[in-house]
């Protein structure tokens, strides 16, 4: 009769340990359940966080070696341009000096043979003043 007075005021009588409850017998395992689900899910979560920062942490790592890496190779593709300019403007001036030596070879070749047609014109002038 007490029983029956207690639960319909909401008060359950706990048949095990003799204590009252707010909540059904049957819904309180129900709650310890999902009370129990919920601490594991709540570990759970905790060492997904854990592992999910170790993951964020060891990205950021690999991003800085990435970085440094990428700074690097545009270092050397620098100095490689710059060696490439340099190589080009060397090949430019000793192009010039070759153009600058064939005319110079050019003029005195010419000079040479205009000479050689004066010596010759001088031997013919001689040989017909001694011919005659």
């Amino acid at each position: 009769m007490a029983e029956d007075f207690l639960n319909k005021n909401g008060l359950f009588m706990d048949e095990l340990t003799k204590k009252i409850r707010l909540l059904h017998p049957d819904y309180h395992q129900l709650n310890d359940d999902i009370t129990k689900e919920i601490n594991q899910y709540l570990t759970e979560s905790k060492d997904f966080n854990r592992t999910a920062a170790k993951v964020f942490k060891a990205l950021l790592e690999m991003r800085e070696k990435c970085d440094e890496a990428r700074l690097e190779v545009i270092g050397k593709r620098s100095r490689l341009q710059m060696v490439e300019t340099e190589r080009n403007a060397a090949q430019l001036v000793l192009k010039a000096l070759i153009k600058d030596k064939q005319d110079q070879l050019e003029r005195l070749t010419q000079h040479h043979e205009s000479l050689l047609r004066c010596e010759k014109d001088k031997e013919e002038t001689l040989m017909a003043i001694s011919q005659t």
